[in-house]
C-alpha cells in the first residue's frame, strides 16, 4: 500500500541520516531514533552552541533549527533539529555532512589552546568565555563515542 512505501521511504532517509551523522559529526554527538517518525534531534557535545552553528551554516545557505528555538530556557543549547521528511537527494546528504563538518571546526576552535596573554598596555581584553547549562533529550542513542 502507499503508506506502507512512504513508511519505509521514511525509514530509509532516517537511517541515511543517522549514518551522515555518525561519519561526519563530531565524537560524543547523540541522534534519536524516532520509531516512525522523521525528525531527528541531535545533541552536539558541549560547549558547541548550535545557534553560533545555525549562523555558520546559515553563511553556507544550509538552515537548521537550534535546540533554543524549542526552550523557553538554554536547556537545548547544544542540541539541533533536523527534519528528513521534505526533499531528500545528493544535495541534502551533502548539506547534512557539512553541518557535522562545521560543527566539528567549531569544537576545534573551543578546544584550541588559548593564545598567550596580551601585554599589559593592551586597550581592552577579550570578555571571558562563560559555560552554559546542557540538557538531555528523552529517547537518544550514542552515534560516535569519544
Amino acid at each position: 500500500s502507499g503508506h506502507r512505501h512512504l513508511r519505509h521511504l521514511l525509514a530509509a532517509r532516517v537511517d541515511q541520516a543517522r549514518s551522515v551523522i555518525a561519519r561526519h559529526f563530531p565524537k560524543g554527538t547523540r541522534v534519536t531514533d524516532p520509531p516512525g517518525g522523521f525528525i531527528l534531534w541531535v545533541e552536539l557535545p558541549p560547549p558547541l552552541d548550535t545557534h553560533a552553528l545555525f549562523e555558520a551554516c546559515l553563511a553556507e545557505r544550509i538552515c537548521i533549527a537550534p535546540g533554543l528555538l524549542f526552550s523557553a530556557t538554554d536547556r537545548y543549547r547544544n542540541c539541533v533539529r533536523l527534519g528528513v521528511g521534505g526533499r531528500w537527494d545528493e544535495a541534502q546528504v551533502r548539506a547534512l555532512a557539512r553541518i557535522g563538518e562545521i560543527a566539528g571546526e567549531m569544537l576545534a576552535a573551543t578546544s584550541a589552546p588559548a593564545p598567550a596573554p596580551a601585554p599589559a598596555s593592551a586597550s581592552m581584553a577579550a570578555p571571558a568565555a562563560t559555560s552554559m547549562p546542557t540538557g538531555t533529550l528523552p529517547t537518544r542513542l550514542p552515534v560516535r563515542s569519544a
